[in-house]
């Protein structure tokens, strides 16, 4: 049900704003992380790009987005999302796709600090379109 109103959403606001549907991203870190492996791969044409902070999704949705540009980190410390992070990750290379993975050492839940001044991410992110 969330799932059809985000997209709801971001079809009204085509409506209504200029935007450029080549270039829509999606960000979500913790319970954020899985609500965005959940419209990835449930709607993979909608977006250009993904980051994503500590999540997990279903590995057998991987096949769905392995054409699309991910970028993915976790904390090795955090045990409760270190997994489902780990599985999403390696499903969809199973399945022929390249998503990026950075795992930070020694860092636990709380590492969205440091992942937005990762070297490269703005520039890695900017220059995806579909």
């Amino acid at each position: 049900m969330q799932l059809n109103q985000v997209i709801g959403i971001l079809d009204s606001l085509k409506m209504e704003f200029h935007i450029d549907s080549r270039r829509i991203y999606v960000a979500g870190q913790s319970m954020g992380g899985f609500g965005a492996w959940n419209l990835i791969t449930k709607e993979p044409d909608v977006f250009a790009a993904a980051i994503i902070l500590c999540g997990g999704g279903s590995p057998a949705l991987a096949p769905n987005v392995t054409h699309l540009p991910i970028w993915s980190f976790q904390g090795d410390k955090d045990l409760s999302f270190l997994n489902s992070n780990r599985n999403m990750i390696a499903a969809i290379r199973k399945a022929g796709g390249s998503p990026r993975y950075t795992e930070y050492p020694g860092m636990g839940h709380e590492i969205w600090d440091r992942v937005f001044k990762e070297p490269g991410l703005v520039e890695w992110l900017f220059a995806q379109h579909k």
